[in-house]
């Protein structure tokens, strides 16, 4: 009996799909220029070119922002960046003082900020 009302269960789940998800997709358009990388999460898009630029959608502009990163990712718990030399750079939803919060300027996260002594929530 579970199984069938499990195949049941699924059966409905992909025909809502199918008829109805597709009236939820967002209006997308075409971005000139190329990433090797790109990440979305929390409402944020970011991603990284061949030369190692990061850039950050605003505005549905991607906007590049001002240090050279080889990967960058974005998700619930803020933006984080790795450089060439494998520095941690952030903008962190918990974050220290010595992190921006409130600028796309990413700064070097340390362990000394990493203490919960430093942590503050923006």
């Amino acid at each position: 009996l579970y199984r069938g009302a499990m195949k049941v269960y699924q059966s409905v789940l992909l025909l809502f799909n199918c008829q109805f998800l597709h009236t939820l997709a967002f209006d997308c358009t075409v971005t000139s220029g190329n990433l090797k990388q790109i990440d979305a999460g929390s409402g944020s898009v970011v991603g990284v070119n061949n030369l190692n630029e990061a850039f950050v959608l605003i505005d549905n502009v991607f906007t590049k922002i001002s240090m050279s990163l080889n990967h960058f990712s974005v998700g619930p718990a803020g933006q984080l960046g790795v450089n060439s030399a494998n520095n941690i750079f952030g903008r962190c939803k918990y974050v220290c003082t010595c992190l921006f919060v409130h600028s796309f300027d990413l700064k070097l996260c340390t362990d000394h900020c990493m203490t919960p002594k430093y942590q503050r929530a923006i």
